[in-house]
């Protein structure tokens, strides 16, 4: 038995010489690309990749993407505004008035969309006030479900509703 054990540990240990705990490095699976390697700098490139963070200095620019060895992390740019809308009746059967409780005065964008998509009304609204109710017309559209995209002019902040029109 001693000499089994003993014989079972030899085997052993010559075998485990060869074996390697697994390690991943990043790697990138691409249809192309290239390296340069200048002067103690490096650069690589994948067909397809996304650029997500630029850094610049006086003689440097670098654009980093999903090739960087670490998390880069994201970000969410606080609009700093304050409003709420709201839609009523709902559901609708001839005119939708919408309440713009607002932090101070915008111009705003409002369409109504059908459910496949189509757009039935779009209208600006020019300095729309704190409190200012927007009365909008839909004796003609038919029944079913609509949503009410509003956003500001420059698509940074927007809201959707569903509104069901009987």
């Amino acid at each position: 038995m001693k000499i089994i054990t003993i014989l079972s540990f030899c085997i052993l240990a010559i075998f485990s010489q060869n074996l390697r705990a697994q390690t991943l490095t990043p790697t990138v699976i691409s249809s192309g690309g290239s390296y340069f390697s200048v002067g103690g700098y490096s650069i690589s490139s994948t067909i397809g990749e996304i650029a997500v963070t630029t850094l610049k200095s006086a003689t440097l620019t670098l654009t980093q993407g999903f090739q960087q060895p670490y998390d880069i992390g994201t970000s969410i740019r606080e609009t700093g505004l304050d409003w709420s809308i709201t839609p009523y009746p709902n559901p609708v059967s001839d005119y939708l008035n919408i309440r713009f409780d607002l932090e101070q005065p915008m111009d705003l964008n409002v369409e109504i969309i059908d459910i496949s998509g189509r757009k039935h009304m779009i209208r600006e609204l020019y300095y729309v006030t704190p409190g200012e109710v927007v009365t909008f017309d839909m004796v003609r559209f038919v029944k079913g479900v609509y949503m009410v995209r509003i956003f500001t002019p420059d698509q940074r902040i927007q809201k959707v509703y569903k509104i069901q029109k009987f």
